[in-house]
């Protein structure tokens, strides 16, 4: 049976926390199975692995570590992708997804994507327009008509909008203050050297895997009630 594990990076920790890196069903028992199956890139034996990431976000930036010593030792049964999230209305979000596949589409990302993040993070530089970003890919050597080309093809734009499907229900300051059902009587757990304190709770649409509705309570002053 096929297996996803969707990996929680800190793009909306700690409010989110919506799953496990390289969990061992022998070792492991807070896991539940994904039901129904999603659709995944794997064999019938094989475990996907999911990258939920932003080049903006210093969380996913210092987890990267992690992940590059996390795939020097990845089974071979194991199959990860990275997706770059996007939120709605969140122009710089859907520059960097952009700056992603471009990259992937030209045959360069193991030479643009931890120098992208290096760039924003230790450099300070702000890359968040087509401009700047295509200036950084010449910078490496990246011819900036191919660059650009890339950037703003039919295969880029549809992929854009696959990612955007993971994240377009919320928006990181739709979540302030919001109230919604969550597992907190768990020991902390250290997810690829992140703690992890809270499960939050969510729906997934059969028809659509991407699409998550969090679960809230239909009652006020709820808050501090056990599930049940």
């Amino acid at each position: 049976m096929n297996r996803r594990v969707l990996l929680t990076l800190a793009l909306l920790l700690p409010t989110l926390a919506l799953a496990q890196v390289k969990i061992n069903p022998a070792d492991v028992i807070e896991y539940e199975p994904v039901v129904p199956p999603m659709e995944t890139s794997t064999g019938a034996d094989g475990v996907e692995v999911i990258e939920l990431f932003w080049y903006g976000c210093p969380h996913c930036y210092r987890l990267e570590p992690y992940i590059e010593r996390w795939l020097e030792q990845k089974p071979d049964h194991v199959t990860y992708v990275r997706i770059p999230a996007i939120f709605p209305n969140r122009q710089t979000w859907e520059n960097h997804a952009r700056t992603f596949y471009a990259a992937e589409a030209l045959g360069v990302i193991d030479k643009v994507h931890r120098p992208f993040f290096d760039a924003i993070h230790a450099q300070r530089r702000k890359l968040n327009d087509e401009d700047a970003i295509a200036a950084f890919f010449v910078e490496l050597g990246i011819d900036e008509a191919e660059f650009r080309k890339a950037y703003g093809s039919f295969a880029v734009d549809g992929k854009v909008r696959r990612a955007a499907q993971l994240t377009r229900r919320y928006a990181p300051d739709d979540l302030l203050g919001r109230t919604l059902l969550a597992v907190v009587n768990f020991p902390p757990r250290r997810i690829a050297g992140f703690k992890s304190e809270c499960l939050v709770l969510g729906v997934v649409d059969p028809n659509d895997p991407g699409d998550v509705v969090l679960v809230a309570p239909d009652a006020a002053d709820t808050q501090g009630w056990e599930l049940g």
